[in-house]
């Protein structure tokens, strides 16, 4: 009996050591694929090229009249945060960002239509053709996404075309109404209020339609004036760890 208890012991160890290695084995070949999926997924996002090879977490760039600084960490490998800058002409700049909800693949997988249809979008873009009309790609990428039919996946976005010559910004959101400038007059960040719409996806565009569509709107940014755009995670990473007496920690 003793020499059958302890070989039921040994057999049930080995067991769990032959799982454990298994389990280990299948975290290594996830991480290294999440890896691999937040390599591809750099690719998509205009940060700077290292050295070593790959991309940096940050992005710099100066053009005529314009400076834009960027920076990019997902909560996890990958993510569904995403922004981006395209020079369209000598004088205008499309500018977008955006957050798919989730975190992980799925996420990271949308976001990444999102960046080629943006692509896409502005690859032809002039002036004279297209103007200040930026709405429609938020209703394509609200096409995109609702038209999927995956339940609870939807984008927060805010898109921006920029006139270098006279300031003048045209802005649409999707669910993303809150934006914040730097006054470099007055040396203080001021909030504004967009229109309210809903997020890409979350409605069949008809439906936006009928509750006034997605807008856009003017604002004029002065010499030295600074546009901040961000997603929540900036707003999340403010929040405190608390204790089980619910003490700042």
């Amino acid at each position: 009996d003793e020499i059958r208890t302890l070989g039921n012991a040994v057999n049930e160890m080995t067991e769990g050591l032959v799982k454990a290695a298994e389990e280990q084995l299948k975290a290594e070949e996830e991480k290294k694929l999440n890896l691999d999926a937040q390599a591809v997924q750099k690719t998509f996002l205009p940060l700077t090229h290292s050295e070593e090879g790959g991309q940096k977490t940050t992005t710099d760039y100066t053009g005529k009249a314009i400076k834009f600084f960027g920076y990019y960490e997902g909560a996890d490998e990958v993510s569904g945060d995403y922004f981006d800058y395209k020079k369209l002409d000598d004088r205008f700049y499309a500018i977008i960002k955006g957050d798919v909800s989730g975190h992980g693949v799925p996420a990271a997988l949308i976001m990444s239509v999102v960046a080629t249809l943006f692509r896409q979008y502005f690859a032809g873009w002039t002036w004279e053709k297209n103007g200040i009309k930026i709405d429609g790609f938020i209703s394509e990428v609200n096409d995109f996404i609702e038209g999927l039919g995956v339940k609870g996946k939807f984008a927060t976005m805010l898109l921006c075309l920029f006139d270098t010559k006279t300031g003048d910004s045209y802005i649409c959101n999707a669910g993303d109404n809150i934006i914040h400038i730097y006054d470099g007059e007055k040396g203080q960040v001021k909030t504004i209020t967009l229109n309210q719409t809903p997020a890409a996806g979350a409605l069949p565009t008809f439906l936006v339609e009928m509750k006034g569509g997605y807008k856009t709107e003017k604002l004029t940014l002065k010499k030295n004036d600074i546009l901040f755009l961000y997603t929540d995670g900036i707003e999340e990473s403010t929040r405190f760890f608390r204790n089980k007496d619910y003490q700042i920690v």
